[in-house]
């Protein structure tokens, strides 16, 4: 008669089924961790069990932040299509639906340029200050916000807030042109105009060769203008 197979599910002792530690013999790791396992099993067992779930759950996390990300996306290009009053209220509603995501941000933006429209210009600097609280010192949008705080101020003629703002500007890439023009435009709009003559020289000096001539020739206008007047 032909001898058993070793392999043969009959001729497993069924205490060697549950026998982890004489698996891990196998897989020749130290004594020291086959008795560690042998001790701990339960342990083991439930460390295992707690990895798996984590694996799992954060996969299943991943595909539902994919989903609002998506979402969120369409939401927010369906709101804008919106015109007035019906767009800043589906706006509002992809911020509270989809908050944590970059639709959501954007929706608060848009939102807050849809209020200075509508000449609700107080919230909507309330909304540009809060947006840049929430985004960050190091967000690549605070230009942007600074930039809507720096106009909403200059409405409301709270011109300290609003030349703040556009010093900051002064020092941003692709903002420093409006950094420098509304500056000058507060000073002069307050009277000091030998200040404001100032920040339009500076200006028309960080032009150089490489600056728009239209822009130049502006800033040059300008600078003749406020001389004529002093």
């Amino acid at each position: 008669m032909a001898e058993g197979n070793v392999f043969d599910k009959r001729h497993i002792d069924e205490s060697e089924k549950n026998d982890l530690g004489g698996v891990l013999e196998q897989l020749n790791l130290p004594p020291s961790v086959v008795k560690f396992v042998r001790e701990n099993k339960l342990l083991v067992q439930v460390s295992i069990a707690v990895i798996l779930i984590a694996v799992v759950a954060f996969s299943l996390y991943g595909s539902y932040r994919k989903e609002k990300i998506q979402n969120g996306a369409n939401a927010l290009s369906v709101a804008m299509e919106q015109e007035g009053q019906a767009r800043i209220e589906s706006l509002l509603k992809v911020e509270s639906e989809f908050s944590g995501t970059s639709s959501a941000l954007w929706a608060k933006i848009s939102s807050a340029h849809e209020m200075v429209k509508e000449n609700d210009v107080e919230n909507a600097r309330q909304y540009y200050q809060d947006i840049r609280a929430e985004a960050g010192k190091s967000s690549p949008l605070q230009p942007l916000l600074a930039l809507g705080i720096a106009q909403t101020s200059e409405i409301l003629k709270q011109y300290q807030q609003a030349r703040t703002e556009y010093e900051f500007l002064k020092t941003q890439t692709g903002f420093k042109n409006l950094g420098y023009s509304g500056l000058a435009r507060i000073y002069e709009i307050q009277g000091e105009k030998q200040l404001s003559l100032q920040v339009y020289e500076e200006f028309l000096g960080t032009l150089g060769d490489g600056g728009s001539q239209l822009e130049k020739v502006l800033v040059e206008e300008k600078i003749a203008r406020i001389k004529a007047s002093l």
